[in-house]
């Protein structure tokens, strides 16, 4: 995703560019991808970390004078042209009627309505074509809300900065009802990305890269167990926030700096090619994995790793070409930056 860095081109931080950051958001692809699939049940166990390696990660290279306005540009202006694809593709290729909620749905930027889960009276806002939409609206949010902590100084206000944020998610998170735009979570992801300057500002990856990994790890594998099954897009956490927000900080930690190890190797910077146009090849996932789908079933092929693989093609293709098409249009200047 080119979130202006958010998930997208190479990541640029004072002029260089950071290819095991943009690696580390590549490989955090393949779970944001498939686990909309039959595959998808190989990455239940890194669910709580896929979403918080791409808030840290920008957080680590945003700047602290960073600008909402152009946020918006990067942010809500793809979210807008995306959703607006996802719905003429839904009404032409699927030929699914025209509904209103569709449309409220993207205004209102959520998926579901209630934070139940289970309830079949809980409406559908988002299709299924553009349901993972929702975070881009929410990381806007977020970044508001990093704007505010980072004029926070001190490691003890830093703490305290945070957990006010986890709390307020959670005191939000008694609401039956899903606030627009994920302003109920925006505080406790706000959070995380400010958790993602602040290990740049420690240059703790550079000191104990292998140390993080190893505690990151064993901190992730214990707190994701007690957070048990998520699904942040409805603003449902799982056992607790707090668990989940511990498995999420630790998971990311960890992966970053396992992925830091790679320095600017050859290693990163093959991989890093493929977060390249991450923006469409996430926001429009949905609908390059139902053309997939529609191409090998004529096949018969029923080895869902090979499956998985054409998804996976189809989604990346597609993602790349929408990008450099979107990267024509005349609508702003490229950002000199990439804050992800």
């Amino acid at each position: 995703m080119d979130f202006n860095g958010e998930i997208g081109k190479h990541t640029v931080r004072h002029g260089k560019r950071l290819y095991w950051l943009d690696m580390a958001k590549a490989f955090m692809l393949l779970p944001a991808i498939l686990e909309h699939t039959e595959a998808g049940f190989l990455w239940d166990w890194c669910d709580s970390m896929v979403l918080a390696v791409f808030w840290m990660g920008a957080g680590y290279v945003s700047r602290p004078d960073f600008n909402i306005i152009s946020k918006a540009k990067s942010l809500l202006l793809p979210y807008f042209v995306m959703s607006a694809l996802c719905l003429i593709f839904l009404w032409t290729y699927v030929n699914e009627p025209f509904n209103q909620l569709q449309i409220e749905g993207v205004l209102y930027g959520r998926f579901k309505l209630w934070r139940d889960p289970l309830s079949e009276l809980n409406p559908k806002l988002m299709t299924d074509m553009n349901s993972v939409l929702w975070y881009l609206p929410s990381f806007f949010l977020s970044y508001i809300v990093f704007k505010l902590l980072i004029k926070v100084k001190g490691l003890a206000r830093n703490v305290g900065a945070i957990v006010i944020c986890v709390v307020a998610s959670w005191l939000m998170g008694m609401l039956p009802i899903l606030l627009p735009w994920s302003l109920d979570t925006a505080p406790a992801f706000g959070s995380l990305i400010y958790c993602g300057r602040l290990i740049r500002l420690s240059e703790i990856l550079k000191k104990r890269a292998v140390l993080l990994t190893l505690t990151g790890v064993v901190g992730y594998t214990v707190f994701n167990q007690l957070a048990g099954v998520t699904n942040i897009s409805i603003g449902y956490f799982g056992n607790s926030i707090f668990y989940w927000y511990a498995a999420a900080l630790c998971g990311a930690t960890a992966f970053l700096a396992l992925c830091s190890l790679c320095g600017e190797s050859a290693l990163s910077r093959g991989v890093a090619w493929f977060n390249r146009g991450a923006l469409f090849i996430f926001g429009m996932q949905l609908v390059f994995t139902r053309l997939a789908q529609d191409f090998y079933a004529p096949y018969g092929i029923e080895s869902w790793k090979i499956r998985a693989v054409i998804v996976l093609i189809f989604c990346f293709a597609g993602g790349k070409i929408l990008s450099v098409l979107y990267s024509f249009a005349p609508r702003r200047r490229q950002p000199t930056s990439n804050p992800l």
